[in-house]
């Protein structure tokens, strides 16, 4: 049984070109709205520390970690997407900015990642896949391989 599904017969054409088109602004937005709520996590862990018992402080020390740990996998989509040289309309964009505010700050180098990730694209699911190692642990039905 085949369950693949093609994305034309999910969205028309006007539509996928609408969702895989490139914007500056639609970037800008992403990683401006990550960072954003990066600084408003610290800020209310700041502004309502002085005001809590010790048991409230422990759980806004667990509160504001969920929330980190989520925006530290958003940097790391973004830099994802830029890496397609598509988060970006812009190059620079893409290049640079995105590996300093993105890249960086989870310790990783876009540049690298983008070359990684083109060889794991060019090689999927072979045994030069740089990325194998990363499931090769788990059952992958047949029809999926």
């Amino acid at each position: 049984m085949n369950t693949r599904v093609a994305i034309s017969d999910l969205f028309t054409r006007d539509e996928i070109s609408e969702l895989t088109s490139k914007s500056d602004l639609h970037g800008g937005w992403a990683v401006f709205s990550t960072w954003a709520v990066i600084g408003g996590t610290f800020a209310a862990v700041a502004s309502f520390w002085d005001y809590v018992p010790a048991w409230g402080k422990l759980l806004l020390c667990i509160v504001a970690l969920i929330i980190l740990a989520g925006r530290q996998l958003a940097l790391a989509i973004l830099m994802h997407d830029a890496s397609h040289q598509s988060l970006f309309k812009t190059k620079w964009l893409n290049d640079t900015l995105t590996d300093w505010l993105c890249a960086r700050p989870i310790w990783n180098d876009l540049h690298k990642y983008r070359a990684h990730h083109i060889r794991h694209h060019s090689k999927t699911s072979t045994v030069d896949d740089p990325d194998l190692t990363l499931v090769s642990g788990f059952r992958v039905p047949q029809q999926a391989a």
